[in-house]
């Protein structure tokens, strides 16, 4: 049931990433404007994550899920029209936005910790990558149907921002059928021995959390910086139409698909810390071409294989937050990543449309501050995550031991009873 609503609120959450900042753009806002109001989800997610992470802690998935779907609904039907065609407000859009990030990341912080407690650690990794190879599947069908209606309506109602708005508007429908499923799950409150006191529990490890948190802050703000103004970079650059963006980004979701699915192997052969790291810093060359391509072919290919590299990483990512996490304290790590991520999202944008003004519209001087953000990133989750992996394996490596009979061949700890 989890995994069908994800598929409704996948395919909705692709709309706006891929027509917000085309709609500013065609109502004439400067790219600081665009990326303030884009930036006003990241806020969103920001003041969202502490009181997710709570509501997940002490209440049943099926009530929260539901209710974050009809609140998604309502916020992106009425998103566009808080801008130039409704009340034509700059900070009326914005902080619609920020609420539709609200709402957005309510639904993301509880999802992983359903997911942990609904698998084990047998098929954990997989469960979370099937997941997220889900969630980006159904984002490829969004992406089109928002690069066709995007182009459709804007032919049938003669102006480009009016079918931009109204396309986007059309995102509201999504979550709504995602809702039927979200209530369809029987999925009891946490234990209560999984409900330690809050603000104790996160002081109590709040080194582990600065763990996590300090290599997602240069990610997310070298994403923030770039990651919003892609649309504007085919659009500009190469004269991309709305539907070929659409087309282009549901590839990217595909490939997102693809890599995603292949979070188990990654496991296998290199361990979260040394996955995450080598997938992230393997995506580089691929954002440095995209920097300085002047063929539309070389710009897709390698907007393509970056996108899939770079993304890959997030599986692994949260399998190894959920996994490290003691009980009680996984809420609130799902919860951090999307705060950090929030935070790297409000400060880029926002500098990044500064950058492009000042630099005449050039977008390498943004990818290259990007790729840069990103080598910083990779290498601390390598220096400051590889302790944790290791306390980890140690502690399942124990864990196993003691489950071990106490006596007997099966436990080499204790001497076999003689066979002459």
């Amino acid at each position: 049931m989890y995994l069908c609503g994800a598929v409704f609120m996948g395919a909705s959450f692709t709309f706006p990433f891929t027509l917000l900042a085309l709609y500013l753009d065609h109502a004439g806002y400067d790219k600081p404007a665009v990326g303030t109001v884009i930036g006003g989800q990241a806020w969103g997610q920001m003041l969202a994550a502490l009181p997710a992470a709570w509501l997940a802690s002490r209440f049943n998935g099926r009530r929260i899920l539901s209710l974050s779907a009809v609140a998604t609904a309502l916020c992106y039907a009425v998103l566009p029209f808080m801008g130039p065609i409704g009340v034509d407000s700059l900070l009326a859009i914005t902080l619609a936005n920020v609420v539709t990030g609200f709402a957005w990341s309510v639904h993301m912080v509880a999802g992983a910790p359903f997911l942990y407690r609904h698998s084990d650690g047998a098929d954990r990794a997989l469960l979370f990558s099937v997941s997220e190879a889900v969630r980006m599947g159904a984002s490829v069908v969004g992406a089109l149907l928002a690069g066709w209606l995007a182009s459709h309506l804007s032919a049938w109602l003669g102006d480009d921002m009016v079918g931009h708005a109204w396309a986007l508007s059309m995102a509201g429908l999504l979550p709504l059928f995602a809702t039927p499923f979200y209530l369809a799950i029987d999925d009891p409150p946490p234990p209560a021995s999984e409900r330690p006191p809050f603000l104790p529990t996160i002081w109590k490890h709040r080194h582990l959390m600065a763990r996590f948190a300090l290599p997602q802050v240069w990610i997310s703000i070298g994403s923030g910086l770039t990651i919003p103004f892609m649309s504007l970079y085919f659009t500009e650059r190469f004269e991309f139409t709305s539907d070929g963006i659409g087309v282009l980004f549901a590839g990217g979701q595909v490939l997102m698909s693809f890599g995603f699915l292949m979070t188990p192997w990654i496991l296998q052969l290199a361990g979260y810390v040394r996955g995450v790291a080598t997938v992230q810093l393997l995506s580089l060359p691929f954002f440095l071409m995209l920097a300085f391509a002047t063929s539309p072919a070389v710009a897709v290919v390698a907007f393509l294989m970056r996108t899939a590299l770079m993304n890959s990483a997030h599986p692994l990512l949260k399998t190894f937050l959920m996994e490290s996490a003691p009980a009680g304290l996984r809420e609130v790590q799902n919860a951090l990543l999307m705060f950090m991520w929030g935070l790297g999202w409000v400060v880029g944008p926002v500098v990044g449309g500064m950058i492009l003004e000042r630099a005449g519209g050039d977008y390498s001087v943004l990818m290259l501050t990007t790729s840069g953000m990103y080598v910083v990133g990779s290498c601390l989750s390598y220096f400051c995550l590889r302790g944790v992996e290791g306390r980890l394996a140690a502690s399942k490596s124990a864990g196993l031991q003691a489950a071990l009979p106490a006596t007997g061949a099966g436990n080499p700890r204790v001497p076999a009873a003689r066979q002459d």
